[in-house]
């Protein structure tokens, strides 16, 4: 796609300064979409909130960048763990970059694919789109004493019922145990999207999503369950 060497250089030094937030945007929207991937309605709902859509960015355009994203180049080898019809957090990057190219060097407003990323962030993204409190939640509402002295004083019986969920094979909770525990064990009251908005927001980073396949995207570790347990806290009693 881009065939500057330099061009492609500073494109990457702009996704890595800005990947933080742009981490924190797609970790929220997976959570609320087919987690822990994005599927198309809800990234072209993600690009028309951002307000990318324009005369030189429709509907087509948004189409075919999520499908020139998901492509696998002929004879190259399937990615495990890749979705072929939703955007993976790698090709959610791509995907920005491909957006700065459709609204800002397509048309002949930047000269250089960095420049286009960069006005699609500085424009676009990261002034119309905010994603809940991620990190941010952590730092400020969760890691606390008093959450603290409270987690400590009851860890035994949130070990307890974390351990419900094992089976002879399976030594986590996953997202389907999770759906049981809210809705059947204890029928908290909570719905389905918001019980997986929890789930994925409380995951740490998943470093390598693709290679090897393994269960860290659908595996909750003990240390996440409380935070997911805090995370549905939040949600329940908010108002």
């Amino acid at each position: 796609m881009i065939k500057s060497e330099e061009d492609c250089a500073n494109v990457l030094a702009i996704i890595m300064k800005n990947y933080e937030k742009l981490k924190h945007i797609f970790v929220y929207l997976s959570s609320k979409s087919s987690y822990p991937a994005l599927t198309q309605m809800d990234y072209a709902a993600f690009v028309l909130k951002s307000k990318i859509n324009d005369k030189n960015v429709n509907l087509a355009a948004v189409d075919r960048v999520f499908i020139a994203t998901n492509v696998t180049p002929r004879g190259a080898p399937e990615v495990p763990g890749n979705p072929g019809n939703a955007l993976c957090r790698f090709q959610f990057m791509e995907a920005v970059v491909r957006l700065g190219n459709e609204k800002y060097k397509s048309p002949g407003l930047v000269k250089t694919f960095a420049e286009g990323t960069q006005r699609v962030l500085d424009e676009c993204i990261f002034k119309y789109y905010e994603p809940e409190p991620w990190q941010s939640w952590r730092e400020e509402e969760l890691w606390s004493l008093d959450v603290d002295d409270l987690l400590g004083s009851n860890l035994e019986n949130l070990q307890a019922i974390y351990k419900t969920y094992f089976t002879q094979i399976k030594k986590y909770m996953d997202l389907k145990d999770c759906y049981q525990m809210c809705m059947e064990d204890c029928d908290l009251g909570i719905k389905e999207n918001d019980i997986c908005l929890c789930f994925g927001m409380s995951k740490m980073t998943v470093k390598d999503e693709c290679y090897p396949v393994g269960t860290n995207y659908v595996t909750l570790k003990f240390v996440e369950f409380l935070e997911f347990i805090g995370r549905l806290s939040a949600l329940k009693y908010k108002n």
